[in-house]
């Protein structure tokens, strides 16, 4: 057997965009906003400002729009995680990293939203070093690997819903809950070398945003949570109102 391309099946981030300034209602598309007819006088977002740039982890901003895309559409979950960052945080100060331990529901949204986002779906190619056997298959030397982590995030066997949003997926007993089979940044002596930052990153983005913004779709509007394909899956274009929380 010649090298050549081997799939693993089910064995086996974020770079946040940076905003200054919005106003207080802001319709938003994927990449820039605009103001509403009804607009008032812009409002500085302190706690977002700076929590990411060109030298953060390259997959946060699709997780980032995706986080939101989600929120837009799901009122139940929105207001949950709303109400655990009014418990625990408040709104007079930031969100810290301390935090993420007593918000189990928003840690949970924010795992689920990169489960469901799936934005690496077969994970980055790995090459064979030699010549190797693994689960009856033999590889030779050179042979290419991909981890097929759409099968993983979607497997039947490890997930209640698999293609239905569900936060409860990492919860148990109102406690956020690890999984075995949740590997968006692989796994090992390759696993991405970003993780620690863009988990950081996707918790205080995230989080300063609910807290600080409601996220609507706008009037008469549907959106969709379809993908752009490229080197990574991307939201297609669309249009957010961002309304601030009194």
């Amino acid at each position: 057997m010649s090298p050549g391309f081997f799939s693993l099946g089910t064995c086996l981030s974020p770079r946040s965009k940076s905003t200054s300034t919005l106003p207080d209602r802001a319709t938003w598309d994927s990449n820039t906003y605009q103001r509403d007819t009804d607009a008032a006088q812009p409002e500085t977002l302190e706690a977002v400002n700076g929590s990411g740039g060109s030298e953060s982890d390259p997959g946060a901003d699709s997780l980032s729009d995706i986080s939101v895309d989600h929120q837009t559409q799901r009122q139940s979950d929105k207001e949950k995680v709303q109400a655990e960052i009014d418990r625990v945080i408040g709104q007079k100060r930031a969100a810290r990293l301390a935090d993420r331990e007593s918000m189990p529901y928003t840690n949970a949204v924010i795992h689920e939203v990169q489960r469901m986002g799936n934005i690496i779906p077969l994970n980055v190619p790995r090459e064979v070093a030699m010549d190797t056997n693994l689960n009856g298959f033999h590889l030779p030397k050179g042979t290419m690997v991909l981890t097929n982590l759409t099968a993983l995030h979607r497997d039947p066997k490890e997930w209640a819903t698999p293609d239905v949003f569900n936060p409860e997926h990492f919860l148990e007993n109102g406690q956020f809950k690890k999984r075995e089979s949740f590997l968006p940044f692989s796994m090992g002596k390759r696993a991405c070398l970003g993780e620690q930052l863009a988990r950081s990153e996707l918790f205080i983005f995230f989080t300063s945003l609910m807290q600080k913004f409601t996220f609507n779709p706008p009037i008469n509007e549907k959106l969709s949570l379809k993908f752009r394909n490229g080197l990574t899956l991307s939201p297609v274009s669309h249009r957010i109102c961002a309304v601030p929380r009194k």
